[in-house]
């Protein structure tokens, strides 16, 4: 049996049709919540599954809604119901946690730090279980006025040299999420960390967009405004839903993986797509390109509206400082090297939408 908390989240939805697919006989368990009886979570899981097309109803059968909360005590749930998990569980996906960069820390902790403690605790009591944590490549997000495309982060980079340069709260609970994981690695639990890029759409089947991303953000709202940036900080990379499934269940289903001694894995598209070639949607007209500074004052003059809709909005602390948002490129060595033959390049997008 699999545990999954963060069941109905973008991630958490896209990691559980991921080990649905990369284990045909197993059971997963989803931890979802706010829903008062399984028969709820499980209503909402296939809500959720039917919106984003995914594989999870072909296997519907093998899902069990668990009500609960990954950052609560024992997972939220009852003694009776943590002591079934406990001896029966073999393997945790955590996908569970917040991603806000406009909250602090204290804000992030409960979501990203506490269910993080918990699930580690759950893989220790009765028998060990492995635990597959989701990390995040947002740790080493900046903001800039300058372009900066030549920083490269390796799998095995050392985190203590991050512990005083986290942009945000959500940076900084990611990192004491993934300091837990390796104290727990080293106490005896198998635990890996896999850090994937922001999740969006599928490339090669219908794009449901993952509305709380950056990029799909920038594109409606440079849609909104008229006007899109013809520069290099119209670029922006995100990573399919449907080859991170892919690449992700076969990470965690290879014994390889497991045997390698390899704490943390990369699954990123490196492949930038520009706002500029990116399809009209239906309603607006194609935004014209001019130059980031005109962008960043027509954006300005948009977010000083205060019925202003434009999904960029919401971020124009950051937007409207005219600084652009940088990530470096991630190596991805180790997750090819552990894969070998089955491993596959990110396909580009054809931004099939479904909305």
């Amino acid at each position: 049996p699999v545990l999954g908390p963060g069941a109905t989240a973008y991630m958490g939805a896209t990691v559980r049709d991921s080990v649905l697919e990369a284990f045909p006989l197993a059971k997963a368990d989803a931890l979802v919540r706010g829903v008062s009886s399984a028969e709820a979570g499980l209503t909402r899981i296939k809500e959720v599954a039917t919106k984003r097309h995914l594989k999870t109803l072909n296997h519907i059968g093998r899902v069990t809604a668990v009500p609960g909360d990954a950052s609560k005590p024992k997972l939220g749930i009852s003694n009776a119901e943590y002591a079934v998990l406990a001896s029966e569980l073999d393997l945790i996906v955590h996908a569970a946690g917040k991603a806000d960069h406009l909250m602090g820390y204290q804000a992030m902790v409960n979501d990203n730090v506490l269910s993080t403690l918990e699930v580690l605790r759950l893989a220790s009591e009765q028998k060990v279980k492995a635990v597959v944590n989701i990390g995040s490549t947002n740790m080493w997000l900046s903001f800039s006025n300058k372009e900066k495309n030549d920083e490269v982060i390796k799998e095995d980079v050392d985190l203590d040299a991050l512990s005083t340069g986290l942009f945000n709260g959500y940076s900084q609970s990611k990192w004491v999420s993934e300091q837990l994981c390796l104290r727990a690695s080293k106490r005896g639990v198998p635990v890996i960390t896999v850090r994937p890029g922001v999740l969006g759409g599928n490339a090669r089947s219908k794009y449901v967009p993952n509305e709380d991303s950056f990029m799909w953000r920038m594109f409606v709202g440079c849609q909104q405004l008229g006007y899109v940036p013809n520069l290099s900080s119209s670029a922006m990379t995100e990573t399919p839903a449907d080859w991170f499934s892919e690449i992700f269940g076969k990470l965690i289903s290879s014994p390889r993986t497991w045997k390698s001694n390899y704490h943390v894995f990369h699954i990123r598209n490196e492949r930038p797509v520009e706002m500029d070639t990116m399809p009209t949607l239906a309603g607006h007209t194609r935004p014209k390109a001019v130059s980031h500074d005109a962008w960043v004052d027509a954006f300005n003059k948009e977010a000083s509206n205060p019925h202003s809709t434009n999904l960029l909005t919401p971020l124009r602390h950051f937007v409207a400082k005219g600084e652009l948002a940088h990530l470096p490129h991630f190596d991805q060595s180790r997750t090819k090297e552990v894969l070998g033959d089955a491993w596959s390049e990110c396909p580009p997008y054809q931004f099939d939408f479904a909305l």
